[in-house]
């Protein structure tokens, strides 16, 4: 166990590192005092599961910061460049969209998942894609926003004659008509739904009286979801403010997690996490969940919680802990629902562990090798003879660690060649992480005796000595049997099933990793070609066109509206008249 000169220890709030004895952070913890809080981990009284903890640390760092929210931001940034295994994880909740509401250049509204841009308004989360695009296209449709073929073109696009573009393509927009736009967008987010009932219905009663039926439909569609938002408002709360209730769940060291989203002021949707925790006796580490979970979304107004915390400036919203009412029964309803979640959760998630802590005590005794925290596994894609590209993956602790995940071009072989593109992207990688000091794993995987025996060659070549390397064998059915070591040894894993299914996921998730990549460089090459049949385009609209549409075949039955999303208005007429020629 380490030992501390507790006189060298300052009393400023910080964040500080636990080490074991391979010098590897397995926790990060923020502090108002830093000797006060790091003393606490070695005091008798301390429970189980941080004795847990605290057996496996030999070393330890420190960083002071200027105060606690300082703290709590360096705490996080810690946690994500480390991954410590005492630390909870953010992981296996489902991704929400927002609505994205922004006036830069132009303004904009749409969908995105991830809302982490500065100098944007997001709106949401939505329970699902569909009702977020649909909402989308109902603003685009009501007001001036987003739609213009052509800006700065010089002449008057077809939506600005339609009113409904502000006049990009040949003039400068006022900021004061883009602000207008602008508020309006925001207040029918924000559930004020007036003014655009009001434009919907003129454009109705238009589109009536001109007998344009398939428009009067659309926009009857359009008015029916704002109906159903401003049903959606009529709640108990009698306001319409965003809220998140957080409670949360803890039994033999699983922590569930449970976050109510209440918008407009009625209940929307739930979400739910499942995790490790080693001191749940400690609000701490939930209070870091909740400041974690908020670095990359928009913070409601409200936050209802089981206890206090000291940092709603910094949030900018109001924490309550309430004792009676309304808001209490939703605290009391989210531990529930974190205690149903882990109720029907925990056998699968334990189930996992148990695959993971048996395969990793197996891989480690045949092995020989201490620690297998960090594994890589690397493929090569050539699919139908062009485009040879190669990947690696990463897990760590069991899990994927897309953060390390890498992809690969393959420059210096000419032909369709497994051995030499696997010895290329080798060497690459290794290479680089030498270079760059990054972390090397502890394990590193391939396919087969032929490429262990090319990666051992490169481990040779680059002095990597502390990484072990396996080759999978597979057996006639293309199911794994047995490991190759590096000395040739063949161990048969047919016995052993969580062996098998421990790397059956690593071989599962680099084969679709590399077959993607592999399928997303074809895509591209394969329409590329086809597009160079059209002198009009240049090679920065031949990319555009394959970010927008994917395939040749619906770039070439686009309509003029979809291509000028991408092309200039003249481009979009050369290409249409190109493409009409060609099929002559």
């Amino acid at each position: 166990m380490v030992k501390i000169n507790w006189e060298n220890i300052p009393n400023n709030p910080g964040v500080y590192l636990w080490k074991n004895k391979d010098n590897e952070v397995i926790y990060v913890g923020k502090a108002k005092n830093l000797k006060v809080r790091m003393k606490q981990y070695f005091d008798k009284e301390v429970s189980l599961k941080n004795k847990l903890l605290v057996k496996q640390i030999e070393n330890f760092d420190f960083q002071i910061a200027a105060n606690e929210i300082d703290a709590l931001v360096l705490e996080q940034t810690l946690i994500n460049e480390y991954e410590p295994k005492f630390n909870i994880k953010i992981k296996g909740a489902k991704v929400y969209p927002y609505i994205e509401l922004s006036k830069n250049k132009v303004v904009s509204v749409k969908v995105s998942i991830r809302p982490n841009k500065k100098n944007v308004k997001y709106f949401g989360p939505y329970p699902d894609g569909f009702s977020s695009r649909k909402i989308v296209k109902l603003l685009q449709h009501a007001l001036p926003i987003d739609k213009c073929y052509g800006i700065n073109s010089g002449k008057k696009c077809i939506n600005y004659n339609m009113n409904r573009c502000l006049g990009y393509c040949f003039k400068e927009v006022s900021e004061h008509e883009k602000e207008f736009f602008y508020k309006k967008a925001s207040e029918f987010l924000s559930g004020k739904t007036t003014y655009i009932k009001n434009k919907l219905k003129e454009q109705l009663e238009h589109f009536n009286e001109t007998m344009q039926y398939e428009e009067s439909e659309k926009i009857f569609n359009y008015l029916e979801i704002v109906k159903k938002i401003e049903n959606e408002q009529n709640n108990n709360f009698n306001d319409s403010l965003h809220r998140d209730v957080f409670n949360f769940y803890e039994k033999d060291g699983i922590l569930s997690i449970s976050i109510i989203h209440i918008r407009f002021g009625n209940i929307s949707f739930t979400t739910n996490f499942i995790t490790e925790i080693e001191n749940p006796e400690d609000n701490e580490e939930i209070i870091s969940f909740i400041f974690r979970y908020y670095l990359d979304k928009p913070v409601p107004d409200e936050i209802i919680s089981p206890f206090k915390f000291e940092w709603e400036e910094f949030l900018k919203s109001k924490v309550i802990v309430p004792q009676k009412g309304m808001k209490k029964k939703l605290l009391d309803l989210a531990f529930e629902n974190a205690k149903a979640k882990y109720n029907s959760s925990i056998d699968a998630h334990l189930n996992k562990l148990k695959i993971n802590s048996q395969a990793n005590l197996f891989l480690k005794k045949q092995i020989g090798i201490d620690k297998l925290s960090l594994i890589e596994m690397v493929d090569i894609s050539s699919t139908m003879g062009s485009q040879q590209v190669g990947a690696v993956v990463a897990f760590k602790s069991g899990q994927p660690a897309k953060n390390l995940y890498r992809k690969y071009i393959i420059e210096d072989v000419q032909k369709m060649d497994d051995y030499s593109s696997m010895i290329e992207v080798a060497r690459r990688h290794f290479n680089r992480k030498i270079k760059d000091n990054l972390p090397m794993p502890d394990l590193f995987i391939v396919d087969g005796k032929y490429q262990l025996t090319g990666v051992k060659e490169v481990f040779e070549e680059l002095n990597i000595t502390k990484t072990k390397l396996i080759g999978l064998k597979k057996n006639s059915l293309h199911k794994t049997e047995s490991l190759i070591k590096e000395d040739y040894e063949e161990i048969n894993i047919k016995d052993q099933q969580s062996v098998y299914l421990f790397l059956a996921k690593i071989q599962d998730e680099v084969h679709r990793f590399v077959i993607n990549f592999h399928r997303s460089r074809r895509n591209k090459e394969i329409i590329e070609s086809e597009l160079d049949k059209f002198k009009c385009l240049n090679a920065d609209d031949k990319n555009k066109l394959f970010a927008e549409f994917k395939s040749i075949r619906k770039i070439l039955i686009a309509s003029e509206k979809d291509l000028r999303r991408v092309l200039t208005p003249k481009k979009t007429k050369l290409l249409l008249k190109a493409i009409a020629d060609q099929e002559k």
